[in-house]
């Protein structure tokens, strides 16, 4: 969607995600796979991937935020999706189409109840994290028998201390955002139901 186009209006794409400019120079991007937690499949990875396409190619949008639902940002992998062959993976940008090359432009990550997996993977793609009290992170990969490739083991050890990332890593621990906040992680953390107002006040400055 150009900011040109009606600030009020939502765009779909393929229904998995929706699109809003708000204040003509804002992107909000919303994940809405509710059935699945907004856990990724090939389609809203490549979904993501055109959104963020035209984002960065959009010279009048100044910044996006990326969100989910009021009860999870999301959960990673489909794995339904993933054992049937069907890899969450975009044809430029790599996994959930952002993680291998994400936007030069910043990106916000508005995170409400669980961002868990690729849905920390994804925040760990953005430049910014803005978070309800509430929400919980982790990644529980290694319960699987999974390693978090799409930024997790190489990201995560960037952004807060090494040991304490190798313990969410080996463990598959969940925290709480306050702690993610207390470490650096989170920017902001918002009254539960405020992380998308919180990622906009944010944007808008």
């Amino acid at each position: 969607m150009s900011a040109n186009d009606s600030t009020s209006g939502v765009s779909e794409h393929g229904d998995v995600i929706l699109t809003e400019v708000v204040d003509e120079h804002i992107l909000v991007i919303t994940m809405n796979r509710p059935k699945r937690r907004n856990a990724f499949d090939g389609a809203a990875a490549r979904a993501l991937e055109t959104v963020i396409d035209q984002y960065e190619s959009d010279h009048a949008l100044r910044c996006t935020v990326l969100t989910g639902s009021d009860i999870v940002f999301s959960a990673g992998q489909d794995l339904i999706a993933a054992a049937s062959g069907d890899m969450a993976v975009g044809q430029r940008r790599g996994g959930f189409g952002i993680m291998a090359k994400p936007p030069i432009k910043p990106i916000i990550a508005a995170v409400e109840g669980h961002a868990l997996a690729g849905g920390l993977e994804l925040c760990l793609s953005c430049d910014l994290i803005v978070s309800s009290s509430t929400a919980t992170m982790g990644l529980p990969e290694t319960a699987r028998s999974l390693v978090a490739m799409g930024g997790g083991c190489f990201r995560l050890p960037k952004r807060i201390p090494y040991h304490l990332a190798m313990e969410l890593i080996l463990t598959g621990k969940a925290w709480p955002a306050t702690r993610f906040a207390e470490l650096g992680l989170v920017n902001k953390i918002t009254e539960p139901g405020h992380a998308l107002a919180g990622a906009l006040e944010l944007a808008a400055e």
